[in-house]
């Protein structure tokens, strides 16, 4: 805020100081600026005029819009400068007193220098500013109440104790909070807070917020204790201008001591005694009294609720006195120590103790004293001791767990369920973890339909009266023997875990090679019973007999991400559902996916698949060993490529999860994923499966569905080549491709074939087979996959050993793969095609097109696609691109091109009339959901609905939390590398705290090689580095990129689109134009310039006016 300050005289209007321009904080008040402006004007003053400028001398203060316009007076010197915004004022005059001779004389007499008078206002005592904010928590308003509850009995501290007196009141507005909800409680202790702080009461509003009570504790109020102590030993606070200060806080500190310890004591006794006792507390005989009390004539008004009640009650009718007596203490006491009702009743009390108190009861009785009256009211006295709730010490029921704990293998939750169902005593938990386990416990114990769950268990195991499988689970305990261990019967022993058969099916045949011809064999669910069940609380596990001390589980969980173009990518596949359905007879329909890396050890040191059952193996102390190592000491890998080719329903809502799995296994470092290798190893399925002639396939549109990574991503030009060789070696009228949205691949049915074949992964541990020695020591150090490619350019050999190492393991996980099914259907495997054969698919791209094999081969690049003019032509005419869809048509009508001319369309006349373009989805007239297929279906495509190609602030909350939390890192000088975004290309920064280390640059090195980024993606925080999270694709890139020391080793990009091709020189007009206003040109390239977009500046240049 900008205030224009000046110093008059009182006497003559003089000005002593001219008005000043200031640019102050609003937390200041006025005094705070005048001694701002007297050290301002203090070297252009005389001593005398110097000795006026002090508060003491200040007789008004004015505010003006205007320096002409009519003032307004300001009452206080110690009220805020804000008052000035709030009225719109931007002028301040100080009036002083220039006839004040008792300060001139003393400044010439004494000769009084600006000096001495800034030594002065040094000494000023000034209290804390309060906290300015429109909306203030709870404790910001205790802060400022505090500060206006000190100011009349003390003055503050001086600037150089400002710290020290925002630090006292800090501390006491902390006490003052925690002990917000507890004045009562603390009165009724006997530690009664100080009258001065009864104010301060209502600020933590608990109930209002939806939390718990809070509660006082002994740690929490040592903690306060000290720091009101250290408050108080401060040399500052024994001066007697804070001697008012000092007494009050010293009596807080009393009463928080005083509480604290009796706290102390009730906790030790607890532990000490109470808990430990072997018998209650409470025993009725010692801690009870019965009493006669006649009947009056006149009843108090304060009984007469209860007068009524007891007068309707037959004798010997006990009522309880809690409904009737007031729930103050002391006030409780006088109204059973004074009652007297109409009838002559008995008061019987019994006292619990502890937060329970003591009981009363009342009962009317005859008058006069005899042996019956005498009965009843013992009779009643049992009554009464049956209903109440009876308490056990934390040593019995310790005792009573400890006990039955070492014979029966019960969880102690239900043991502790037991003990007081046995005693009838209320169950009360030691803590909040123990009553959610004692609750679920007694949910399971009796909330189902058999409370005998238990014991019916026990007498399950074990049995074997049916005889008619006995052959074949004799076979299966054998082959437990041969394979794990000796399976013996273990009624007391550990559950043992099954690591070697697959799933129940494949179990079943292998027992069933086993067994001789003609031997029944069991259903998959016979066998399944016969181990031991999963949770031994549920229902179901009455019907397993526990045969086996086996327990059989998979582990089939996948973790899903949100993306803001999912329900767009989502309503995507739904048009291609119906579109499918639509054409189902000239429609093939393709699901394509690679499942995760299969980590392969080095030789010798076999590494684990990571696929693995909901338990760990448990083997006894004689059983195997594990031999598996950790994933961080291997390179080698086998990447499965699954092809899940669809049946198609006759209606687009039935379940496409029907037809045959093909799975093509392969190297990672030789035969890794690329669009070309996709697409020659599906043609390879294709001709192989759903081909007469081994050629062409049998129908005429092909369909397919991916998950969008690298080398699936529909907008890579790469990813488009490969589309059109399919297109043309396939002979397709129509081909259509879609896309998942980014972390959304669970969407596309290939993925749930992932769970079929980790059956086949699960407790396996692989290693490559040893190369000769010369070539091992090629690849001891290289830690990355490009070092070892490189290494095989300059080696040839190395690639053929290579090879020759992984064949055994490869041919182990088709094996395995090849013994899974999906429902029914066998998975067939294939091993991955050679990069001649590619080639030779790829020269037919070229041969059509008319393109140079330079600019299309298998290691053709976007830039080098995208500048074949042939290849772009045929693609415009052909083809429909869109973010999440890429689209081939043959030529219709009477001018075909070339290519169509030669491969006439297949398609009858009446489907190639009706067949269109798969449209993209369009939101309705409500925009709530988007329009149905029917009505796109003919029309032209239209992708401009996507949400992601849309700039928005509107980033979750997860996203915004982690930037907070890390803002400290996402700054310029933390930046350490950059990371491409698998979707847009766009470079994004790594933060880091500090030089990333060997392990990290690994690490981060092989993120960058899988390519699976995309902006907004969560790094995990393990690896030592961090990305922006509130970023999108449609982001420009971060201004940080352009930092000095990024410059070195980062090439110049784009800001919009982030491509290093094709930028704008600085020697083009419009960049010299921009350089003349501005310092600092970010880079942009001609084909964003061409969309309209203007150059990114800084450094805005300022030239005086001639």
């Amino acid at each position: 805020m900008i205030l224009v300050v000046c110093v008059t005289s009182f006497a003559g209007g003089k000005f002593i100081v001219p008005n000043t321009a200031f640019e102050i904080e609003d937390e200041g008040t006025f005094e705070s600026l005048f001694h701002a402006t007297m050290l301002r004007a203090s070297s252009s003053l005389d001593s005398y005029e110097s000795a006026l400028l002090s508060s003491e001398n200040i007789l008004k203060v004015k505010v003006r819009e205007k320096s002409d316009t009519q003032p307004i007076e300001v009452s206080k010197l110690h009220m805020p400068i804000s008052l000035c915004t709030d009225l719109d004022r931007k002028f301040v005059e100080f009036v002083v007193d220039s006839n004040n001779n008792s300060s001139s004389n003393a400044c010439l007499s004494s000769k009084t220098n600006a000096f001495d008078t800034l030594m002065q206002s040094q000494k000023k005592l000034h209290l804390p500013s309060k906290i300015m904010k429109v909306s203030m928590m709870g404790p910001e308003k205790l802060y400022n109440d505090i500060i206006d509850w000190i100011a009349p009995i003390d003055n503050g501290w001086t600037l150089d104790q400002k710290e020290i007196g925002s630090k006292i009141i800090s501390t006491l507005r902390n006490a003052l909070w925690y002990i917000d909800h507890a004045h009562e409680k603390f009165k009724e202790r006997g530690c009664p807070l100080p009258d001065v702080y009864k104010a301060f009461q209502g600020y933590n509003n608990y109930k209002k917020l939806r939390h718990k009570q809070p509660i006082v504790t002994v740690m929490k109020l040592n903690e306060l204790c000290n720091d009101l102590s250290a408050c108080l030993s401060f040399p500052s606070m024994n001066s007697v201008q804070h001697k008012t200060l000092y007494v009050h806080l010293e009596s807080l500190l009393s009463c928080l001591i005083k509480y604290r310890d009796r706290l102390q004591k009730d906790n030790e006794r607890h532990k000490t005694d109470y808990h430990v006792r072997s018998e209650p507390s409470f025993q009725p005989e010692h801690d009870s009294a019965c009493q006669y009390i006649p009947c009056v004539t006149n009843v108090d008004i304060t009984y007469q609720l209860l007068d009524r009640t007891i007068s309707l009650s037959e004798d010997y009718a006990y009522i309880d006195l809690c409904s009737f007596a007031p729930d103050d203490r002391l006030k409780r006491r006088a109204y059973i120590k004074d009652i007297r009702l109409s009838r002559p009743i008995m008061l019987y009390r019994l006292a619990y103790g502890g937060n329970v108190g003591t009981l009363n009861f009342v009962w009317t009785v005859p008058p006069d004293e005899s042996p019956e009256r005498s009965t009843q009211n013992a009779r009643v006295i049992a009554e009464i001791l049956q209903n109440v709730p009876k308490f056990s010490t934390r040593g019995m029921r310790q005792d009573f767990i400890n006990k039955y704990n070492k014979y029966v293998k019960t969880p102690k939750s239900v043991l502790r369920h037991m003990y007081h169902e046995l005693t009838e005593t209320e169950m009360v938990a030691n803590t909040q973890d123990q009553q959610e386990v004692n609750d679920r416990a007694a949910e399971i114990l009796f909330s189902g339909d058999d409370t005998d769950l238990l014991f019916d268990l026990r007498t399950l195991n074990g049995n074997n009266t049916d005889t008619k499988f006995g052959e074949f689970f004799n076979e299966m305990g054998k082959y437990f023997e041969e394979k794990i261990m000796a399976v013996q019967e273990r009624r007391h022993s550990d559950e043992l875990y099954l690591p070697l058969s697959i799933s129940v099916e494949d179990l079943r045949e292998q027992i069933q090679k086993r067994v001789p011809q003609g031997t029944a064999i069991p259903s998959s669910e016979t066998i399944r019973l016969q181990f031991m069940p999963h949770n031994p609380f549920q229902q179901t596990a009455l019907k397993y007999t526990g045969r086996f001390n086996i327990k059989f589980r998979v582990q089939t969980r996948q973790a899903r991400v949100s993306h803001q173009d999912g329900k767009y990518a989502t309503m995507l596949f739904r048009y291609l559902k119906e579109f499918l359905v639509q054409y189902r007879q000239h429609a093939l329909f393709v699901c394509m996916d690679d499942k995760a890396v299969v980590p392969i050890g080095e030789p010798g040191i076999p590494i684990s698949t990571g696929v693995r059952g909901h338990n760990k193996v448990m083997a006894p102390a004689s059983g195997p060993a594990l031999v598996a190592t950790d994933h961080d000491f291997h390179n080698a890998g086998i990447i499965p490529s699954v092809a899940f080719v669809s049946d198609i329903p006759v209606n687009p809502n039935d379940s496409f999860f029907q037809g045959k799995i093909y799975v093509t296994v392969k190297d990672k470092i030789f035969q890794h994923s690329t669009p070309f290798r996709h697409a020659t190893e599906l043609l390879r399925i294709i001709r192989n499966n759903y081909s007469d002639e081994g050629v062409d396939l049998d129908v005429p549109i092909l369909c397919l569905m991916t998950d969008g990574g690298p080398d699936h991503r529909l907008t890579y030009e790469t990813v488009k080549a490969s589309l059109v060789l399919l297109f043309m070696q396939a002979d397709l009228d129509m081909l259509i491709a879609i896309r998942t949205a980014p972390n959304q691949s669970w969407i596309n049915p290939a993925e749930r074939c992932m769970s079929i074949l980790n059956l086949a992964l699960q407790h396996c541990a692989l290693a490559r087979d040893e190369m000769p020695e010369q070539y091992e020591k090629m690849i001891k150090n290289k830690s990355t996959l490009n070092a070892i490619r490189n290494a095989a350019e300059c080696n040839p050999g190395l690639k053929t050993a290579y090879a020759e190492s992984m064949k055994g393991v490869l041919t182990t996980v088709k094996d395995r793969f090849q013994r899974m099914k999906l429902k029914g259907e066998p998975v067939k495997v294939y091993s991955g095609v050679k990069e001649l054969l590619i080639e030779e698919c790829l020269k037919m791209v070229t041969d059509v097109t008319g393109a140079s094999a330079e600019k299309i081969n298998l290691s053709a690049c976007t830039k080098d696609i995208r500048d074949s003019k042939e290849f772009q032509e045929f693609v415009n005419m052909h083809c429909v691109s869109t973010h999440y869809s890429f689209q081939i048509m043959k030529c219709v009508g009477e001018m075909p091109c070339a290519y169509c001319a030669v491969h006439g369309v297949r398609l009858p006349s009446d489907v190639i009339e009706s067949l269109s373009f798969l449209p993209c989805p369009v939101p309705d007239a409500n925009g709530e959901h988007y329009k149905c297929f029917k009505e796109l279906y003919g029309k032209e495509v239209d992708d401009t609905h996507r949400p992601s190609s849309t700039k928005s602030s509107d980033f979750g909350e997860d996203s915004q939390n982690a930037d907070r939390t890390n803002r400290d890192l996402l700054k310029a000088p933390k930046a350490r590398d950059i990371i491409k975004c698998g979707e847009c290309q766009k470079p994004r920064l790594i933060y880091s705290s500090s030089k990333l280390s060997r392990d990290e640059e690994n690490a981060l090195r092989r993120l960058k090689e899988e390519n699976s980024y995309t902006c907004g993606d969560e790094i995990d925080s393990s690896l030592g580095f961090v990305v922006r999270r509130c970023i999108s694709c449609v982001s420009s890139v971060e201004i940080a990129y352009y930092s000095a020391h990024l410059k070195s080793y980062v090439p110049p990009v784009c800001v919009y689109c982030g491509s290093e091709d094709d930028l704008m020189d600085d020697n083009e007009e419009y960049i010299i134009q921009l350089y003349a206003h501005y310092s600092t040109i970010r880079p942009l390239c001609h084909a964003c310039r061409g969309t309209g977009l203007e150059a990114k500046t800084w450094g805005r240049k300022f030239f005086k006016k001639s």
